[in-house]
C-alpha cells in the first residue's frame, strides 16, 4: 500500500502521481532563468511574481507591474511562450 506519508517526494507511487499531474506543463528555459536573473533585484522579484501570478495562479499580473517592468515582463513571456511552443512540436530551442 502505498500512502504520501511513507513515500515523501520524488517516491510518490503512481496512484498518487496521476493525481498530482498538471493538465499543461511550463518549461522556464535557461534562456529565461538567465533574463530574470540578471535583472536588478526590485525588477527580478516583480516579474517572478507575474509569471506565477498568470502562468500558475491564472491572474492577469499587469497591476503589478510598473510600465517599465511591463515591457521586462512582455519580452520574458515572449521567451516563456515561444520555448514552451517549440518544446510542444519536438523541436530544440534555439
Amino acid at each position: 500500500m502505498c500512502t504520501i506519508a511513507a513515500h515523501p517526494p520524488p517516491y510518490l507511487c503512481a496512484k498518487h502521481l496521476n493525481s498530482l499531474q498538471m493538465e499543461n506543463s511550463l518549461i522556464l528555459s535557461s534562456r529565461v532563468i538567465k533574463s530574470i536573473k540578471s535583472l536588478p533585484v526590485a525588477d527580478r522579484g516583480a516579474i517572478s511574481s507575474a509569471i506565477t501570478a498568470e502562468y500558475i495562479l491564472g491572474d492577469d499580473p499587469s497591476y503589478m507591474l510598473t510600465p517599465f517592468q511591463s515591457m521586462l515582463y512582455s519580452m520574458i513571456k515572449w521567451y516563456v511562450e515561444h520555448d514552451n511552443a517549440h518544446l510542444q512540436r519536438g523541436e530544440p530551442l534555439e
